[in-house]
């Protein structure tokens, strides 16, 4: 176990004192420099569990070098080694909340405010550890997703309507019909020439289902864009603009039009709180159910 001491300027409070409370051991101590950390191992902790005094001399002693120009907080967290889950990917944006996110890899994903200190998101994160477990075990143990072929007569499945794949020696990926005409020579990057031309075909087939339901939602939207992302299905920028996952082609029209409707209402609701939902309810009833389908079967949605 590792005591960790955050220091941040806020230039408050004259005395030197040291509080516990919910887990948080809080100190102010007087200091000039804008932040500094001080590890104090296991044992000098022991020693002083449940008697604080000698701790706080300790701290002074180590701290009060520092000229007194300035006031700053401090403020000491413990951090137990065993219990501490890995933070694989940290992201940091114009959000007041933490969200986590376990990606198709098993990777902890950590969404945070761009100020939140790391010490708070850790302590979140820690709070969280039977739903990560339990989330990266429910990942392992899915359904595993056959890999898709491209060759004559392989079916691909956009908004719900099944298409054929028909290599030709074209220059161009081109639908007609029921049938997507694959040039033969994209076959050495398949993948790659599929995604893209799926992502322009996601980005037409949204932009109707947006338009139809922004008209009937009276909500207006800047633009939209096609992104390849894993982890989220869509999101809508302050300014407008609304992103979706080029995966989502993948699900059934019912599953689009959730997504379509819930960033629709976020150009209403910045949040997820009642008043969000209330709104995506009145266009989509059954949003709990579109819910719980992503978050079991979205891995599928993909190449």
């Amino acid at each position: 176990m590792e005591l960790t001491i955050f220091v941040y300027n806020l230039n408050l409070w004259n005395n030197h004192e040291i509080l516990l409370f919910g887990g948080l051991l809080m100190v102010r101590v007087p200091l000039v420099i804008l932040q500094i950390e001080i590890m104090i191992k296991q044992d000098a902790l022991s020693k002083n569990h449940g008697n604080f005094d000698q701790l706080r001399v300790n701290l002074n002693f180590k701290l009060h070098s520092y000229n007194q120009l300035a006031r700053y907080f401090v403020i000491i967290v413990f951090m137990v080694g065993n219990n501490t889950l890995t933070i694989d990917i940290l992201k940091r944006g114009s959000r007041r909340s933490i969200g986590l996110h376990i990606i198709e890899d098993g990777k902890l994903e950590v969404r945070a405010p761009y100020l939140m200190p790391k010490f708070f998101i850790n302590r979140f994160v820690a709070s969280k550890r039977d739903w990560i477990i339990k989330t990266k075990h429910a990942l392992r143990n899915r359904k595993h997703v056959a890999k898709v072929q491209y060759h004559q007569g392989s079916v691909f499945r956009l908004a719900g309507v099944p298409y054929t794949l028909h290599i030709t020696e074209g220059n161009a990926i081109a639908i007609l019909g029921s049938r997507i005409f694959f040039p033969k020579k994209f076959l050495r990057h398949a993948k790659h020439h599929m995604e893209l031309w799926i992502r322009s075909f996601t980005k037409k087939y949204l932009a109707s289902r947006i338009s139809f339901y922004a008209q009937k939602m009276n909500v207006s939207y800047k633009k939209i864009t096609i992104r390849n992302t894993s982890s989220r299905w869509g999101s809508c920028s302050s300014t407008g603009t609304i992103s979706f996952s080029y995966r989502l082609i993948f699900a059934e029209p019912p599953i689009i039009d959730y997504v379509v409707i819930h960033e629709l209402a976020h150009t209403v609701h910045h949040n997820h709180a009642k008043a969000f939902w209330n709104l995506v309810s009145m266009y989509y009833p059954n949003f709990k159910e579109a819910r719980a389908w992503l978050r079991r079967e979205g891995h599928t949605l993909k190449l």
